[in-house]
């Protein structure tokens, strides 16, 4: 019996957001209109995400040691999440990110730190979660420990999902093993520029070589694409659109709903609308405070098809 609906696997931060007016020019001073500290990270604040949700979430990774550690660990712990991150074996500090909002455009500039390598003890532990979850959700921050999950998800049957963040060529060798490829536009037309290749083709090509289930192309604002693997038609989603007050993490939380959507079997137009949602919901206001619950999900996601 499956224990976990979303096994939630890599990078976990602590960030300092600041709002400002509008972005700093070098050599300048400004207040901040606002701060405060919360969960982020590409994996940390999707799994958050599903978990405000209602859905059975288990985190699990690498942290570091020391005060950046502590502030994580107390703002997890409050939390509906199954935390299971492993500690680094030396004094490494967890990773920690400095993210600055402007207040005009709700835009963000994130500074960050090195999360700590997966030691043996932690692949050990995502190895036996692999089996007890119902999909995986993974990014690709560390190779090695993504590589890994994704050989027991492909072992077990377990659904793969993967955030890609930027364009990564030693990566290759777990996209060949991905069920569910969610990459940004950038990493596209990184990859396009490296082929010599047009966006739309550098798409198709990516299909031809990964073979995922689904390859999606998110646009921001603009939505994005996404192709089938038994279709030849490359299709769009819509994005939802919403006043943005801070932008940071949008990304993590559309990952945090496809997850959502996987677990609970919905088809692929219909986990891509709602994860389009539910990134416009985070948008719409300042840090975490925007992640709905499960009695926000709007009726026509939730009612029998």
């Amino acid at each position: 019996m499956k224990t976990i609906d979303i096994l939630a696997v890599g990078l976990v931060t602590i960030d300092f957001i600041s709002e400002v007016d509008h972005f700093p020019k070098e050599g300048t001073t400004g207040p901040v209109r606002r701060s405060m500290t919360c969960i982020g990270g590409q994996i940390g604040r999707a799994a958050l995400s599903c978990a405000r949700l209602g859905a059975r979430t288990c985190l699990t990774g690498m942290i570091g040691q020391g005060v950046y550690a502590e502030l994580l660990s107390k703002q997890l712990a409050a939390e509906p999440l199954d935390v299971q991150l492993v500690a680094g074996e030396d004094e490494s500090s967890s990773q920690h990110s400095t993210v600055i909002v402007s207040g005009d455009a709700g835009e963000r500039t994130i500074l960050w730190t090195p999360q700590p390598r997966a030691t043996p003890g932690c692949l050990d532990v995502c190895a036996e979660l692999v089996r007890q979850a119902r999909c995986v959700l993974m990014d690709a921050t560390d190779i090695k420990l993504a590589l890994m999950v994704a050989e027991h998800c492909r072992k077990h049957g377990v659904p793969s999902i993967i955030d890609t963040g930027s364009y990564k060529p030693d990566a290759d060798p777990v996209l060949n093993l991905i069920d569910y490829i969610i990459a940004p536009e950038k990493f596209f037309r990184a990859r396009a520029a490296i082929e010599g290749l047009s966006y739309i083709d550098t798409i198709h090509a990516m299909r031809e070589r990964h073979a995922p289930r689904l390859l999606v192309s998110t646009e921001g604002a603009e939505g994005g694409l996404y192709l089938e693997r038994d279709s030849d038609e490359i299709r769009r989603y819509d994005p939802v659109p919403v006043k943005s007050v801070d932008s940071c993490g949008a990304g993590d939380v559309f990952h945090g709903g496809f997850a959502y959507a996987i677990a609970k079997g919905w088809p692929f137009s219909k986990a891509l609308d709602f994860s389009a949602w539910l990134a416009a919901e985070k948008c719409k206001q300042f840090g975490n405070a925007g992640l709905p619950d499960a009695t926000q999900i709007p009726t026509h996601f939730t009612r029998a098809q």
